[in-house]
């Protein structure tokens, strides 16, 4: 099974509702890890469905040529955790200035100094 590392940008058989179909889409992968022996992904979603205003956390990619997207593409801000098994190839790799973009919008959630209540 191939190995995927963060900031690269797969293609996904994600699974319907109804578990009976799929439809394969492009993600950003922004955490690896395992339980036990079974490898999964920490992906956000990419989609090319770009709105004429963004959502307070989506992110538009700027490289998305030097990127491995074939057209203009942003993250949406939706973490899902899939099994390995369901990425089937590596597109490429988010390029420098649109990973900056990432960790920011990421850091505005998840890296906050004061831990209290919200």
């Amino acid at each position: 099974m191939t190995t995927y590392r963060k900031w690269d940008i797969v293609l996904v058989s994600f699974p319907f509702s109804d578990l009976k179909s799929t439809k394969k889409r492009p993600a950003l992968i922004i955490g690896t890890g395992s339980i036990g022996a079974h490898p999964y992904y920490l992906i956000l979603f990419i989609t090319s469905k770009i709105p004429s205003e963004l959502e307070k956390n989506d992110y538009r990619i700027t490289t998305w040529q030097q990127s491995g997207l074939p057209r203009p593409s942003m993250v949406r801000y939706k973490i899902a955790t899939v099994d390995a098994a369901i990425v089937l190839k590596k597109l490429g790799s988010l390029q420098s200035d649109d990973r900056k973009g990432i960790h920011t919008l990421l850091c505005k959630e998840f890296c906050e100094e004061d831990m209290g209540p919200s």
